[in-house]
């Protein structure tokens, strides 16, 4: 559901209205971006790696999965947050760039922390910090940019349950309890956590509020960067 809200800051005439043609039901979690760099590059800290882009400006590329992605848009916030001048690469998809990555031809990726995790824990790539207020179980050790003093540096791939526009009440609170229910259970958020979801839940409104929220950021983050889908 990420990109319900990027898509219209990306495209100039989208056939619907991400907030008024659907009827929110839940939030169910969100896979944030991590910063990872080749292990040759130096930095181990995200002081390091700022300090080493602003000395270097324009000499750091980092990867995407294309215009607009969640990778994309990850790098770009970084960039405006750090007021750094890093040189977007978009690739395909997620194993070019990662190719490329472990072999030097780009110095850094905003990744997902799934598709991250196989590379850190084989010790191919350098994590530097996640893109979150909540650092990942299965990468305790990662400090999040958060609570390294960007508390705006959050970004990720989030999930929710929506319904079409004038869906019944009753039905809205239904499918709201089933996916609450499947989120308390310790089983689906184990598994959930071990694929790097921060799981959430709630009523639907607070999709409401957070889609609204991403919305406006998303927008911001897209204007100052300058990317266009069309």
């Amino acid at each position: 559901a990420g990109t319900l809200a990027t898509n219209p800051a990306l495209y100039r005439d989208l056939p619907f209205d991400p907030v008024k043609d659907f009827d929110p039901v839940a939030l169910v979690g969100n896979v944030p971006n991590i910063l990872v760099v080749n292990k040759t590059l130096g930095p181990k800290s995200l002081e390091e790696f700022t300090a080493l882009a602003r000395a270097e400006p324009g000499r750091l590329h980092f990867g995407s999965t294309g215009n607009g992605s969640s990778m994309h848009l990850a790098g770009e916030l970084y960039r405006q947050s750090t007021d750094t001048d890093l040189v977007h690469v978009p690739y395909s998809g997620p194993a070019p760039a990662v190719t490329d990555l472990l072999s030097g031809r780009i110095q850094l990726m905003f990744n997902l922390v799934t598709g991250a995790m196989p590379q850190i824990r084989a010790g191919e790539v350098v994590p530097i910090a996640v893109l979150s207020d909540r650092r990942v179980p299965q990468l305790p050790e990662v400090p999040t940019t958060a609570e390294l003093g960007l508390p705006g540096l959050v970004f990720g791939t989030w999930f929710g349950v929506l319904a079409p526009h004038g869906t019944a009440p009753a039905i809205i609170a239904r499918c709201n309890a089933a996916v609450n229910e499947v989120l308390a259970d310790p089983a689906a958020r184990q598994r959930l956590g071990d694929a790097g979801m921060e799981t959430y839940g709630g009523p639907p409104e607070r999709l409401a509020t957070h889609l609204a929220e991403e919305l406006r950021r998303h927008a911001e983050i897209v204007r100052r960067s300058g990317a266009r889908l069309d």
